[in-house]
């Protein structure tokens, strides 16, 4: 594996991921002024967080390496921006897993049975007090197309088998990023130190992290204060729902 020398060199950044398979359709310039001022990030879950595979007895996971970059990421705009940027799911399927990690990483909100993600996106821009331009998004396929076209940051992970929908994507300028690589070789990972190495401050938060220094037990002191909220569609609305 080829390393980078510079973690704070954002076109080495670039070049490796870009090197490795990724393509990107934004200015870095503006890739990095649209990350500072994300205030949430928003996950679909099947395809994004596993392979998507589904079935009677089998449940749909995910991988704690995509996990461990979700969460070092969160800390990392913790400390560029002093506020703790909020981790939403907007799910199509009503999912045990999604509601297990939520609760254990304190995610702000998940919404379960989700017929038009877009739907659900305003819902939670609402809740949350913030707007389109304060929200990337990571996503795999059409039913989340609505969602990516509104969001200021939009996130693909990649699937060779359907390049006809990474070119309409990209066409309509509904695509920023697709990611090098697919699940289950961890891409929200990817994703998640992409943006670190383009904010230049992967070193000073490993560095943090790794000390368990005081601004980390301040941040994750914060953090186990937010208990997730869950909603689900009925109806055509979203009821909160316990879970």
């Amino acid at each position: 594996m080829k390393l980078i020398q510079d973690l704070s060199n954002s076109n080495e950044i670039i070049d490796y991921f870009i090197n490795s398979g990724a393509q990107m359709f934004i200015d870095t310039n503006v890739m990095v002024e649209k990350l500072r001022k994300i205030k949430a990030f928003v996950f679909d879950w099947d395809g994004v967080f596993n392979l998507g595979n589904k079935g009677i007895s089998q449940s749909s996971t995910f991988s704690e390496p995509d996990i461990s970059g979700i969460n070092l990421m969160r800390y990392a705009f913790y400390r560029v921006t002093g506020h703790m940027p909020a981790i939403v799911i907007i799910t199509g399927e009503a999912n045990e897993n999604s509601v297990k990690l939520a609760n254990r990483e304190n995610y702000n909100l998940v919404y379960q049975k989700v017929v038009n993600k877009v739907d659900a996106c305003i819902d939670m821009m609402g809740k949350l007090n913030i707007n389109a331009g304060e929200v990337a998004c990571t996503f795999d396929d059409f039913n989340d197309a609505s969602m990516a076209k509104i969001c200021a940051l939009r996130y693909m992970i990649k699937r060779e088998a359907n390049p006809l929908f990474h070119s309409f994507l990209v066409n309509h300028g509904w695509c920023d990023y697709i990611t090098a690589f697919s699940q289950p070789n961890n891409p929200i990972r990817e994703i998640c130190e992409l943006n670190m190495g383009l904010l230049k401050v992967y070193n000073d938060t490993i560095l943090s992290r790794t000390n368990f220094d005081e601004q980390y037990k301040t941040f994750m002191r914060d953090r186990i204060t937010i208990k997730p909220d869950f909603y689900a569609l009925s109806r055509g609305t979203f009821v909160e729902v316990v879970l």
